[in-house]
């Protein structure tokens, strides 16, 4: 049990999450050591939902990016899933020909 939390599997976003579980003596310090380049395994995705019959036609990351358009998520400074959103927002802007500077620009509307 960790914060009160008890579970047989956890998904976890954050190193600090993990450190948490090892320091309550519920896995072995070294655990990473056990996969190839000190890997963690996980599947990880991020999904975007919209209101229904999706009136303003988002169908991409990049359309986030429009004033008419209110993005909810959870605070990147305490969720790891939303660490990832950032990423994902990153991303979509990058891996698609976009500059760094474009996307700090998309990621804090400057």
């Amino acid at each position: 049990m960790v914060d009160g939390l008890e579970a047989d599997v956890v998904s976890l976003a954050m190193p600090a999450d993990v450190t948490k579980i090892q320091q309550a003596s519920l896995i072995k310090p070294g655990w990473e050591n056990e996969n190839p380049n000190n890997s963690t395994p996980i599947n990880s995705t991020v999904v975007a939902f919209v209101r229904p019959g999706n009136p303003k036609k988002i169908n991409s990351w990049r359309e986030l990016d429009n004033k008419n358009v209110d993005v909810v998520t959870a605070n990147p400074k305490t969720s790891g899933g939303s660490r990832w959103n950032f990423l994902a927002f990153w991303g979509a802007i990058t891996r698609s020909g976009g500059s760094e500077a474009q996307a700090r620009r998309f990621i804090t509307g400057a």
